[in-house]
């Protein structure tokens, strides 16, 4: 390569040069490649042009991420919400304040079902989605069913009437086309 400043045709012998010379020949070297770079003299092969194609087309705001489907704000916020409800449901278990009997267990079951599809609807995950999905829908339906065996004026039961409501909006939401098409 006759042309290119980077090449010299005296090279010395790097046996004979001192160390600080070849410090200086080399960052000689980068600074000139660095000019021919900043000039835009350095001309692509046919097949390295083609991969930066593809890498641009396939990752267009150049964040590092391929294309396809992204979480939805909703489904994280839902997620983060059913997570830290789930956690604070195993220390009330845990704790003994739904008894010792099966609605302990129970509730330690069916938060730990929730947790863990929490984690796979992070990942976009059809099963994370499945559970979570499953859960939401229990969970309202037990406000519901704990409300109707209370018999309690609807005054009284409107928190769980409100948590209720909370879980079938979840629910509704995670059963959007939309939401779908982006689990797999």
């Amino acid at each position: 390569m006759p042309n290119d400043p980077t090449h010299d045709s005296k090279q010395k012998n790097p046996e004979s040069m001192s160390v600080a010379e070849a410090d200086r020949e080399f960052a000689a070297r980068v600074e000139a490649a660095e000019a021919t770079r900043r000039q835009g003299r350095i001309k692509l092969s046919p097949e390295a042009a083609a991969r930066v194609r593809q890498q641009r087309a396939a990752d267009p705001d150049g964040t590092g991420e391929a294309g396809g489907p992204k979480m939805l704000p909703g489904m994280a916020m839902i997620a983060l919400f059913v997570l830290v409800y789930a956690l604070m449901n195993v220390i009330a278990a845990w704790r003994g304040l739904f008894g010792n009997g099966i609605t302990r267990y129970g509730t330690l079951a069916i938060c730990s079902m929730l947790v863990i599809g929490v984690f796979g609807l992070l990942r976009l995950r059809r099963w994370g989605w499945a559970l979570v999905l499953g859960g939401t829908l229990f969970t309202a339906f037990s406000y519901v069913l704990r409300f109707i065996t209370a018999h309690v004026p609807i005054n009284q039961g409107a928190g769980l009437l409100v948590w209720a409501a909370f879980f079938t909006v979840f629910f509704l939401y995670l059963v959007r086309d939309e939401v779908r098409e982006r689990v797999h």
